[in-house]
């Protein structure tokens, strides 16, 4: 397809999404769309796909997915503006020199791969965003990386999970003291005051002596 321009239908009769959805099973596919410059709300390529060609793709204002099963380096050579950037499988290369927007870029790959030029791209078009690079291997500054978002996500979650691992042992210790001062004879229910023991204790001694009769002796 060397001279599709643009993937953007819009008419009275047809108002839903537009994009470019191409999916190849069979052998790996040279996949060339030098002058395409505008996809409208996605850009779906999966399957066996060997080299990639899209310097002119400026905009979409959806989603950009790549997946390909077979070793593929990918540069979006003049792409400033997307959605969502997703590339997974065999990637071996990912270029964004022009990027200025997005909402999120996520890179999974099975490759190792250099994740510099997502690293550049991110800070400049999305420094906030919950983007990462993941690699198999070390290449540069590649690997696993996250944004600082990412990272703090992760911290909080790390921090509530240590949060609960602590009271769960705190719980469970108690719960151990309990039990073995219930099976030592003591006991966790309310007890009668010592003050009010001895009180209840004493109570006899303070009572009148029972009543009593005087018989003179017989004369």
């Amino acid at each position: 397809m060397p001279v599709l321009e643009t993937v953007n239908i819009q008419t009275r009769e047809y108002f839903g999404p537009s994009g470019l959805s191409i999916h190849n099973y069979g052998a790996p596919l040279d996949l060339n769309l030098p002058k395409l410059h505008s996809v409208g709300d996605m850009l779906d390529l999966q399957g066996a796909i060997s080299s990639l060609s899209l310097d002119s793709l400026q905009s979409t204002q959806g989603n950009i997915t790549v997946e390909s099963s077979s070793p593929l380096d990918v540069n979006f050579t003049s792409l400033y503006s997307a959605e969502t950037i997703q590339l997974n499988g065999s990637i071996k290369s990912a270029g964004f020199p022009s990027l200025t927007q997005v909402t999120r870029v996520t890179i999974n790959t099975t490759n190792p791969i250099d994740c510099s030029p997502f690293q550049s791209a991110i800070k400049k078009a999305a420094p906030s965003s919950n983007s990462s690079c993941n690699g198999t291997g070390v290449t540069g500054t590649s690997g696993h990386w996250l944004t600082t978002r990412a990272k703090a996500g992760i911290a909080v979650g790390v921090s509530i999970a240590g949060i609960v691992i602590v009271g769960l042992i705190i719980w469970y210790e108690q719960r151990m003291a309990r039990n073995y001062k219930e099976r030592a004879g003591f006991y966790w229910g309310s007890q009668i005051p010592l003050q009010e023991r001895t009180r209840r204790r004493s109570a006899p001694e303070n009572d009148p002596p029972p009543p009593y009769s005087f018989h003179p002796p017989a004369g």
